[in-house]
């Protein structure tokens, strides 16, 4: 209510209180909503319709990417055999590899680290050979040259949130 003094007003000096008009555009016709029936009667949306996502939790967890959001996979799994060689030879700590591997990777290089840090000749790639089965996965082997013993990796590589994330792996030899 917007509240002011009018000239000529039976109380001169009183204010004189008008409505305010709506600021709603007018209707220009009845408003007639009827849902539309089944041919048997029944409403078409009886039961829910499909949900986006099954569970609340999965718009949370990791999303898979494709293939073409991801960057190139061999330069990333080089730099990251390379730095699971540094942690089986001692040289740097397995949860160092945290933000690129799940837990249960973290815990089989921890497994499988050196006892005495540092000993014996330094780890070389020595072959890498990839594979995609499916978008957004790599399965790829590696050769290992640890002084004169030959050795394998195997690991598994998921495109998860727009990152490689090494989600297994398996150290033979």
């Amino acid at each position: 209510m917007i509240a002011h003094a009018v000239a000529g007003s039976p109380f001169p000096g009183q204010p004189r209180l008008r409505p305010i008009p709506s600021a709603e555009p007018p209707l220009r016709g009845p408003v007639v909503c009827r849902p539309s029936l089944a041919p048997d009667g029944q409403l078409p949306l009886a039961e829910p319709g499909p949900r986006l996502f099954a569970d609340p939790v999965d718009f949370f967890d990791p999303q898979p990417t494709s293939r073409h959001d991801l960057p190139e996979p061999r330069p990333w799994l080089a730099r990251l055999l390379r730095a699971v060689l540094e942690c089986l030879h001692g040289w740097r700590a397995p949860a160092q590899l945290a933000p690129f591997v799940t837990d249960e990777v973290v815990a089989a290089v921890q497994a499988r680290r050196a006892v005495v840090p540092g000993t014996g000749p330094v780890p070389r790639l020595h072959s890498l050979r990839l594979s995609e089965p499916v978008d957004g996965v790599v399965e790829a082997c590696a050769l290992v040259h640890r002084g004169g013993r030959l050795g394998a990796i195997a690991i598994r590589l998921e495109g998860l949130d727009g990152h490689w994330v090494c989600v297994a792996i398996e150290v033979v030899g």
